[in-house]
């Protein structure tokens, strides 16, 4: 009998068990923790120094500060640098300083590419630039990245994909600056005009338009529009002829929905652009 009920016992389907709800990883355990209090300072040089605005609208750290925080954070291979990504997009620019901190170090950044507060700004080109930089790493380190991890970063686009995110108009971000550009993409043609701020009439506005002949991606996943010819004109109605081959090249660092950064020749410096509403 007690054979037979044994037998029976056995036949039955499994059950399912509840699974334990995972440990929290160390890191994120860390990074909790100094959301509420950042370590306090060793020695005087983490005293002293630039230090950050504010973090979370308490008073700022300095940088060597959390230089020495982010050695405090336990990598133990490159599959860990994926649980920093959302510490390094976090609201509390403190946080994100620290998580960009152990990504470079690990990563082999050049520090002397980068700027603060540029390299924690989440809309930055320099911010961009290490996280390209790292998805490029965990490709070659040949590490499985979870999807969603790098959401509407753009660390990856193809030249169809490009071409299709920059169609539309855009505006220079143009705060405390006498000129502004106006940007319209509509794959083929681009057209560039800069105008004087606040409009003035000895200073019209100044357009250039191209012909467009390709669209390409490169390794930093910048996208450049080189063109058939250009057009210049100003808004006094002069209009030159048109140059053959096209004498720039346009380029486009998306960085966020809404968000690019520009350069209008080789030579040219970056400039933020938006989506026109």
């Amino acid at each position: 009998m007690l054979l037979r009920a044994l037998v029976l016992l056995l036949a039955l389907p499994a059950v399912a068990q509840p699974k334990s709800k995972p440990a929290m990883n160390a890191i994120d355990t860390l990074f909790r923790s100094w959301a509420v209090k950042l370590p306090e300072a060793a020695t005087l040089s983490e005293q002293n120094g630039l230090s950050l605005v504010e973090c979370d609208g308490k008073p700022g750290a300095t940088y060597t500060l959390l230089a020495a925080t982010a050695a405090k954070v336990p990598l133990r291979d490159d599959g860990d640098l994926i649980s920093l990504v959302p510490w390094a997009k976090h609201d509390n620019a403190c946080l994100r300083h620290i998580a960009i901190e152990v990504i470079i170090e690990r990563i082999g950044f050049d520090r002397n590419a980068l700027s603060a507060p540029g390299m924690h700004e989440v809309e930055d080109h320099h911010f961009h630039d290490i996280m390209v930089s790292l998805k490029q790493h965990l490709d070659a380190k040949k590490v499985a990245i979870p999807a969603g991890t790098f959401d509407g970063m753009f660390v990856s686009l193809s030249a169809p994909e490009a071409s299709a995110l920059l169609r539309g108009a855009w505006v220079e971000h143009s705060e405390g600056k006498g000129f502004q550009d106006f940007v319209t993409f509509t794959g083929d043609s681009l057209v560039v005009t800069t105008k004087h701020l606040p409009t003035d009439a000895k200073h019209p506005d100044h357009t250039w338009t191209t012909k467009v002949d390709q669209v390409t991606v490169n390794a930093r996943q910048q996208v450049v529009v080189t063109g058939v010819w250009n057009v210049e004109s100003t808004g006094a109605g002069w209009k030159g002829e048109k140059i053959q081959p096209s004498q720039f090249v346009y380029t486009f660092w998306p960085v966020a929905p809404g968000v690019v950064w520009f350069k209008n020749g080789a030579s040219a410096y970056w400039e933020q652009l938006r989506k026109a509403p």
